[in-house]
């Protein structure tokens, strides 16, 4: 099940943006980001600026769709993927060649209000709940794994609302339209005053939460290694730094 998206393609757009700045702007730099780690990405980019004066272009999205854009031609210095398949995936291309684990964080699970949950198959009493898209949002790929591990899948999967990105099961959240959603620890952290935390899903029920990271250029490389040299701003947001 998933909610109305507009009829345009997110892909077809986002790259003719790309094509369009970077024409404009052929010396930024492009960092091609999971939404999951947007925050402090953007945080980061907007103080990279700011120390070496190049203007950095935070481009959003499921991991999934920014590796295929990526092999599409859409330019890209650094890329930051919330799953090692994605990763893989433009290494198998030639696109990317090393990458290091840049950081990890958790799963939870958030309402709008307040839920009483004494178990997780209490969660099969909600009526709609949020998830990434599991075919390429790697946020979805470790709830569904963690909901078939909890033994809740098979009452859940007609209750499973499909997002593109973690943020939008988060705003989706907020607005009302969905009972819960699966988020990373990050999203919570940034709407708080607006969302309740009901459950943290277990570690061992789903695969580390790694987000991965690769040059594509120098440029990249730079910016990478600035990252990794800013441990608080990616703690603030709830996120271990592993730069390695």
């Amino acid at each position: 099940m998933s909610l109305p998206t507009p009829k345009v393609k997110g892909n077809l757009l986002i790259i003719l943006l790309f094509a369009l700045v970077s024409v404009c702007h052929a010396e930024e730099l492009f960092v091609c980001s999971a939404a999951g780690i947007r925050i402090p990405v953007k945080a980061l980019g907007r103080d990279f600026e700011e120390a070496k004066k190049v203007k950095v272009r935070v481009i959003v999205s499921s991991s999934g769709k920014l590796a295929r854009q990526i092999e599409m031609g859409a330019p890209c210095d650094l890329f930051i993927s919330a799953s090692r398949r994605w990763m893989d995936y433009l290494k198998a291309k030639g696109i990317v060649s090393g990458d290091i684990s840049l950081a990890k964080t958790s799963l939870v699970l958030v309402s709008k209000k307040e839920i009483s949950l004494k178990n997780w198959r209490d969660l099969c009493k909600l009526k709609r709940v949020a998830i990434g898209n599991y075919r390429f949002a790697p946020c979805g790929k470790y709830a569904a794994e963690s909901f078939k591990n909890l033994g809740i899948w098979n009452c859940l999967k007609d209750r499973i609302v499909l997002a593109n990105t973690v943020a939008q099961a988060a705003t989706w959240t907020i607005l009302g339209e969905v009972d819960a959603a699966v988020v990373y620890y990050s999203d919570y952290l940034m709407f708080k005053e607006k969302l309740k935390l009901l459950k943290i899903l277990p570690e061992a029920s789903h695969s580390p939460v790694i987000f991965k990271a690769a040059a594509v250029t120098e440029k990249g490389k730079t910016f990478l290694e600035f990252m990794c040299s800013k441990k608080e701003i990616f703690k603030k947001w709830g996120f271990e730094v592993v730069c390695r």
